[in-house]
């Protein structure tokens, strides 16, 4: 084999490993996001995502796209039909290690005044896109709207804009 098609070989050889790598990578990101959703509230497709960290301790977010279903039961039974599952899709079987970590708070209605302006994984979420920063911003401060927590994490659910925001510090 010449030196020049080893090489080139090789290159190849690294960038499909890189590749193959980046994709399993993004597939188990956004599989770990949805698990994280409880499994009541359908949702379509991510719209947008951002974290400044990786693996372990990160700040960051996800919105995702909700099913037009999941919206009207929200505007017809709101917290009634979100109270149904607390827990995230993925951690519902009985002995769930994580199961405890993946638990929500009660749903609540929006304004939440209790921050300064958005939840720190929020912040990280939009840092680089402001039109969705004052969306959430204005989804934490005036009605019609919903919000949970746990360790770390918030949910909100902007009905009118159809979208549930998971942001996390932590």
């Amino acid at each position: 084999m010449k030196p020049f098609s080893f090489l080139k070989f090789l290159l190849y050889s690294m960038a499909a490993i890189f590749l193959c790598a980046y994709l399993a990578f993004s597939f188990y990101e956004n599989l770990f996001y949805r698990q994280a959703i409880p499994a009541h509230i359908q949702v379509e497709r991510i719209v947008e995502k951002e974290s400044d960290g990786w693996i372990r301790e990160s700040c960051g977010g996800v919105v995702f796209q909700l099913s037009a279903d999941t919206i009207d039961r929200i505007k017809k039974d709101g917290t009634r039909f979100l109270d149904e599952t607390l827990i995230g899709r993925g951690y519902e079987d009985e002995g769930n290690r994580n199961q405890r970590y993946y638990t929500y708070a009660a749903w609540k209605k929006t304004p939440f005044l209790g921050y300064e302006g958005i939840p720190v994984g929020a912040a990280c979420l939009t840092k680089d896109n402001k039109e969705l920063a004052k969306i959430i911003f204005q989804g934490w401060r005036t009605e019609g709207s919903f919000y949970t927590q746990k360790h770390e994490a918030e949910l909100l659910i902007i009905p009118e804009e159809g979208i549930l925001i998971m942001t996390y510090f932590g």
